[in-house]
């Protein structure tokens, strides 16, 4: 299913909603929202990348910033091998209070650390030089709102189902101005949302015990 497809769906499920003049945007912000708000509770439905050679947005003292884009979800940093893509070393993370320890390569001897805030997506590391034969590759998950219309996503008729149901309780407070309705659309999101994650939890322990 494309992107796309996963947002027709949801329109679908919004019924007269979906075609509400006026709505059409707020509509879209929404569908992203609800579908961030599913993906951080279960990161199976995010997309995960491996951004390898890692490629530096600019140096700053002694670190590369790197940008993974607004609410990235950083998943590993490390060091492999070209030759047989083993890992030889991985990053550590560092608190975003010690920025200037690490900007001013104020680090612990042998010690590789990287700073990450997802509000902007900047990824600070210290240092970037890595053995003869490695590479520094950047793992990371993306949300909704790095999707194209066109790309693929781990989506499917049961999220569409609960996305649906967090947009509707948001245009029945800011549209209809009925609490009551946004409420009953607030509980049956939570309640998709929970059958969601106990499905995927299930799911991964079948997986890891068969």
């Amino acid at each position: 299913m494309t992107w796309n497809d996963f947002k027709d769906l949801v329109r679908t499920h919004l019924g007269e909603y979906a075609t509400t003049q006026g709505a059409q945007t707020l509509i879209g912000l929404l569908i992203r929202g609800g579908v961030e708000d599913l993906q951080s509770a279960v990161p199976s439905l995010r997309r995960r990348t491996i951004q390898t050679p890692a490629v530096a947005a600019e140096s700053i003292g002694e670190t590369q910033r790197f940008n993974l884009g607004r609410g990235a979800f950083l998943v590993d940093l490390f060091a492999r091998s070209t030759t047989d893509r083993t890992v030889v070393r991985r990053y550590i993370p560092y608190t975003q209070a010690r920025l200037n320890d690490l900007q001013q390569g104020n680090l612990p001897a042998n010690t590789r650390a990287y700073i990450y805030d997802p509000r902007s997506g900047d990824l600070f590391v210290s240092p970037t030089t890595v053995a003869e034969g490695s590479e520094l590759c950047i793992t990371f998950d993306l949300m909704s709102s790095d999707f194209g219309d066109s790309d693929e996503v781990l989506l499917s008729y049961n999220e569409a189902e609960a996305v649906s149901e967090y947009v509707l309780r948001k245009l029945c407070l800011n549209i209809d101005h009925d609490p009551q309705m946004s409420a009953v659309h607030d509980n049956l999101y939570r309640g998709l949302k929970r059958q969601i994650m106990s499905d995927f939890n299930e799911a991964r322990l079948t997986s890891i015990n068969s």
